[in-house]
């Protein structure tokens, strides 16, 4: 009621995450053309931060975050961000990770292979670029890391019924 009173238009759809209602109007707004502003202070929204679409978590002394920034502040690219808090956890969104790996092994791993399911089956195949403690973590976190994976991932395709203008 406070929001629309502001004079903003209000948007949700019954079984959606507001995470995911944000990313979609986002995603819309640069397939239009247009450029957004996310105001979050969750992590996981980074995943769709382009040059038009920017994150911001509302600190006056900092500036909104794009795409380049996400490698700055966290050592990977936006399109790992899910893949990197997949590995490290995210405790503001219950995401467990995988136990004892922090961002520096995260950083390393997505580095040399890419995406978490590379670097899981690296580890089954006891590639020698992975540490034998890594791999051990790796292998008896796979499910926790996958999981987390699908928890974090945005949809941003929901059918909102609403035009760019009224938002």
């Amino acid at each position: 009621e406070l929001v629309a009173a502001l004079g903003f238009r209000v948007c949700a759809l019954d079984g959606a995450e507001a995470d995911d209602i944000l990313a979609t109007l986002a995603t819309k707004a640069q397939e239009q053309g247009s450029q957004a502003i996310i105001i979050t202070s969750d992590k996981d929204i980074l995943q769709i931060a382009t040059d038009k679409i920017q994150v911001w978590n509302g600190n006056l002394k900092e500036k909104p975050k794009s795409a380049l920034e996400c490698k700055a502040k966290f050592g990977v690219e936006c399109k790992y961000i899910v893949d990197y808090l997949s590995i490290v956890g995210d405790s503001s969104d219950n995401v467990p990770g995988v136990a004892g790996l922090g961002p520096k092994a995260a950083v390393e791993l997505i580095t040399k292979f890419g995406n978490l399911e590379s670097i899981i089956q690296s580890a089954k195949d006891r590639n020698p670029q992975i540490k034998e403690t890594m791999v051990k973590k790796l292998l008896t976190g796979e499910k926790d890391a996958l999981l987390s994976k699908k928890l974090i991932i945005l949809d941003t395709a929901l059918p909102i019924a609403t035009a760019l203008k009224d938002s």
